[in-house]
């Protein structure tokens, strides 16, 4: 089984650079970091399109990364997706196990057959072209506004600082 990791620095106010600065003396896969929004979901996608087998996709960040990668690998089968959550809510890695370290990653890939979780996704027509695709909730109007305000809030910051984000 190949292994990527896709990793986004920025996510959880830092908790993703904190946690690959953790990772990366020791890292002997494949990575990716990630440069602007959306591009975790063109590296999944590039990734899983290049893949000859099976492929673990690793992802360092939170919900937004992990919403990305998930719509990169949409109907690609042979790709599974693992989290190391590095968000500051975390609720996609509350419904899903997640790997604490790069051992759980290789005692995973050792197990044959790898067990994996099957996820039936949503999906949202935006418009005639485009389409996303969600596995764990999905809000618009209200909620969604809502949503909106309480991440980009300086109380939701402020929270994220002293490791109360979930809140």
């Amino acid at each position: 089984m190949d292994v990527h990791f896709i990793i986004n620095e920025q996510a959880g106010d830092g908790k993703g650079a904190k946690l690959w600065a953790s990772l990366r003396k020791s890292m002997r896969y494949p990575f990716h970091l990630t440069e602007r929004r959306d591009h975790a979901r063109e590296l999944a996608q590039q990734v899983a399109g290049q893949a000859n087998a099976s492929l673990l996709l690793v992802v360092i960040g939170g919900d937004g990364t992990i919403h990305e990668v998930l719509n990169g690998v949409a109907g690609y089968p042979h790709v599974t997706v693992g989290i190391m959550k590095a968000g500051s809510g975390n609720d996609f890695a509350r419904e899903f196990p997640a790997f604490a370290s790069l051992q759980e990653v290789e005692s995973y890939i050792a197990i044959e057959p790898i067990k994996r979780k099957t996820v039936d996704f949503g999906s949202v027509q935006l418009s005639n072209t485009h389409q996303r695709y969600f596995a764990s909730n999905c809000g618009f109007g209200l909620d969604a506004d809502i949503s909106l305000a309480a991440s980009q809030s300086t109380i939701k910051r402020t929270l994220n600082k002293w490791k109360l984000g979930s809140i």
